[in-house]
């Protein structure tokens, strides 16, 4: 379970990113972020994992405070997919995949890849789930952006979190793909008990995937209520837009098309 308590960051240039938030995550539910660029999305998830210091308010992961005292053991409850993959090239896939548990192992041991055989068994399941098992050994950087995407979501469940944040994880990728990574998720969520927290642009797949949907436009909490209840309206307050039709992608990616949806009356 994920905890935030009136949350506020104030960057040192004045930018309000987060203007005392207050939510609560259920455990293995699958929760999308849904806002225009600059709405605070990122911050919300960088405070859960202990990267972004917030000006004010609290945010508790599994009932432990973030804070700086506990970062240790907030990385292992927390993983994270990035956008960008980052992922090391020139590394095998499976490490790849075993470095997402350097926060549990020796350091030194680490740095060799000298990982227990328990570990690279778990590596090589957790490839297997994510259908990458025959390219184990290949290099990173020769997979397909799709395929980068799932080593990192194998990566980030290779430190069994509690948590699991996903920030734009199919920005980069195909549409087939990005219904495909949605689907892993979504699925590993259930199946583990995950919770996952995932900022996404399209309106479309957050309402096929997600259970719960939290809506923010200038760092503030517009919606935040289960996706089967989220309506034309709502979408207007999220996005800040006089009208929600005919809504379509901008080259600055604010805005997601909509108009193909099938609204529940």
């Amino acid at each position: 379970m994920v905890i935030v308590s009136k949350l506020k960051k104030v960057f040192p240039d004045g930018t309000v990113a987060l203007d005392g938030i207050s939510l609560k995550v259920e455990e293995g539910q699958f929760t999308v972020l849904l806002g225009p660029s600059g709405a605070g999305k990122t911050t919300l998830l960088r405070s859960i994992n202990g990267l972004v210091k917030p000006s004010n308010g609290d945010v508790t992961v599994d009932g432990i405070k973030v804070i700086d005292e506990n970062y240790r053991k907030i990385r292992t409850l927390v993983g994270m997919v990035f956008q960008h993959f980052n992922l090391v090239g020139n590394l095998s896939v499976i490490k790849n995949v075993l470095s997402g548990s350097l926060g549990t192992h020796q350091k030194w041991w680490s740095n060799l890849f000298l990982f227990p055989k328990s570990y690279r068994i778990r590596a090589l399941d957790l490839l297997d789930r994510v259908g990458l098992l025959d390219k184990a050994y290949n290099r990173a950087d020769e997979l397909s952006g799709g395929e980068q995407q799932r080593v990192g979501i194998a990566r980030a469940m290779m430190q069994e979190p509690k948590v699991l944040l996903a920030d734009e994880p199919v920005a980069s990728v195909d549409p087939t793909n990005s219904s495909n990574i949605l689907s892993l998720l979504r699925d590993l969520c259930k199946e583990k008990k995950v919770t996952v927290l995932c900022c996404l642009h399209q309106v479309d797949l957050a309402l096929q995937f997600s259970d719960r949907i939290i809506g923010f436009t200038n760092g503030k909490l517009i919606f935040n209520d289960k996706t089967s209840n989220l309506n034309r309206d709502s979408l207007r307050q999220i996005y800040d837009e006089t009208s929600v039709e005919g809504m379509f992608f901008g080259s600055d990616m604010k805005t997601p098309d909509i108009s193909h949806i099938q609204w529940k009356e």
